[in-house]
């Protein structure tokens, strides 16, 4: 390896980040003094219990739909319906965090909570409508896991802008617990199942608990003063 000592101008000026971000440096103790971090949570919660609920349930949801045998071709690629719809959904899970933290970095992160969050209750609206066809079971499916998966992209980016970097680990740490909030609220689909003998209350449920938080896009103004004092450079 050769290292080579820069000449003057030779090191290029890290550009202006295109979000708003504090200056400050909150350790845990502040973060959780802050509404801001609660509504965070609050809406981590609900887009997590939206998607696990489904991702949990799609096993017996494509048994009911008696697709679980169905052979599925796509892409030259031919597999059972369930299997080829759990394998699509680990690439598109892991695609959404890469896509939706580029996308965020352009056009912000509350915008891109809302265009995420709206697509990934159409797309359980999608999947609960035409499901039954074995190709737009396993195409809706991954769809609602890659608007499902941005959450672990957008919150940990949001956190750092609104709490500071300094604390960024352990600050996000305490906001990922939502997650696990998130599953003690996912047996509650297959509760709904048992006491209605339908899958449609669990697609009502997931489609309003994921829908809710698109309204993050009015909370534009609360995060812009949350930064505004004082702000990065």
């Amino acid at each position: 390896m050769i290292l080579i000592s820069p000449t003057p101008g030779g090191l290029r000026v890290p550009a202006k980040p295109k979000v708003r971000q504090t200056s400050r440096d909150l350790d845990w103790r502040g973060t959780l003094r802050t509404p801001a971090f609660w509504v965070l949570y609050l809406m981590f919660t609900m887009v997590a219990t939206g998607g696990l609920m489904v991702v949990a349930q799609l096993g017996p949801i494509a048994e009911n739909f008696n697709l679980a045998n169905v052979q599925v071709s796509l892409l030259g690629i031919t597999l059972g319906a369930l299997p080829f719809a759990l394998s699509l959904n680990n690439l598109m899970n892991g695609a959404s965090r890469t896509f939706f933290g580029w996308l965020s970095d352009h056009i912000g992160r509350e915008n891109t909570m809302f265009l995420a969050f709206g697509t990934d209750a159409l797309a359980i609206i999608a999947l609960m409508t035409f499901g039954r066809d074995p190709v737009l079971f396993v195409l809706f499916a991954a769809l609602t896991v890659f608007a499902w998966g941005e959450i672990f992209s957008l919150f940990p980016a949001t956190s750092g802008d609104l709490f500071g970097l300094k604390y960024a680990t352990t600050n996000y740490s305490l906001l990922y617990t939502a997650k696990g909030m998130a599953s003690l609220v996912v047996p509650l689909g297959s509760y709904l199942k048992l006491q209605t003998g339908s899958w449609l209350p669990i697609f009502v449920v997931a489609i309003e608990i994921a829908s809710e938080p698109s309204h993050s896009r009015a909370g534009r103004p609360c995060h812009d003063g949350f930064v505004a004092w004082p702000s990065r450079p």
